[in-house]
């Protein structure tokens, strides 16, 4: 625009010297071409401005909507990560909890693997025992290689998490013991085991046989 109107006022400037025209006004001259100028400009896409201000509001538009889609890109990859992620909790925990229960399966397996095998000797202890009980002479040299016997059948099981149910003289217990009789028996209170008529076994916390016993009134 400057390029332009200073181009006008040397060509006025040439017209004034030459004295072409003797009613020639400088003021209108310029006022004229400068309309000129505007129209050019107009034709051209002047003013720059409107198309300026246009442009910046397309570009701030484009700018939100491209924002808009990264941030619904990140949404969604947040989400998918979380998901994944308690995805992954989910496995982690159920795979603990299998490892768990698998240790668990070993170690009852390890404990009680000796079940059925204590379980058939324990007839041939109760037979041990009752030779001892029916015994005409305890100090007989027999007797005592039996009593012997028994001792280190019971000393080698409880090596092997065996433990022996009595409990003569104590409480009854119906989850250890199993009562076959009652009678009144002013030397116990009541529900006191009076007599033990076949001894029972716990391996490794488990009852695998109630002792048989006569509780009292």
């Amino acid at each position: 625009m400057k390029d332009k109107v200073s181009e006008l006022r040397k060509i006025l400037n040439q017209q004034k010297q030459s004295n072409q025209t003797e009613n020639f006004d400088p003021d209108q001259t310029i006022s004229e071409n400068v309309s000129e100028i505007k129209e050019v400009d107009v034709d051209v896409g002047h003013p720059i401005s409107d198309t300026s201000d246009k442009s910046d509001v397309s570009e701030e538009k484009g700018f939100k909507e491209q924002l808009a889609q990264l941030q619904d890109k990140y949404n969604k990859a947040m989400e998918a990560n979380k998901a994944q992620s308690n995805m992954y909790l989910a496995k982690a925990a159920e795979f603990e909890n299998f490892k768990k229960r698998l240790q668990k399966e070993h170690d009852d397996f390890s404990q009680y693997a000796n079940e059925k095998l204590i379980t058939e000797l324990l007839p041939i202890i109760d037979s041990l025992e009752q030779t001892l009980d029916h015994a005409p002479q305890k100090d007989d040299p027999f007797v005592a290689g039996v009593a012997l016997i028994h001792k280190q059948v019971i000393q080698t099981l409880t090596k092997f998490g065996v433990e022996v149910i009595l409990g003569e003289g104590e409480t009854f217990d119906p989850h250890r013991q199993e009562a076959i009789g009652t009678e009144k028996n002013k030397e116990f209170d009541a529900d006191k085991v009076i007599m033990v008529h076949r001894t029972g076994y716990i391996l490794n916390g488990k009852v695998i046989r109630a002792a048989l016993v006569t509780v009292s009134q």
